[in-house]
């Protein structure tokens, strides 16, 4: 008895093989998903040095010395 994984997989063999506009489609909507993914990585990159920056900046700000 084969294992259910590989009977999908082989099934999705089957199915990206047998059609070249299908194949391209699948290879155009893992493209999209990698390009989102690599979106999404570079912007939360971007939110948390900003987010470093805004720290550095307010606790700068309170270390500098107080005048009365």
């Amino acid at each position: 008895m084969k294992n259910e994984k590989i009977q999908k997989a082989e099934k999705e063999l089957e199915y990206l093989t047998g059609d070249e506009a299908t194949r391209r489609i699948a290879e155009l909507r893992e493209k999209a998903i990698r390009d989102e993914m690599a979106g999404l990585k570079s912007a939360t990159r971007r939110g948390i040095e900003m987010g470093l920056q805004k720290r550095d900046e307010k606790t700068g700000k309170k270390r500098l010395p107080r005048k009365c």
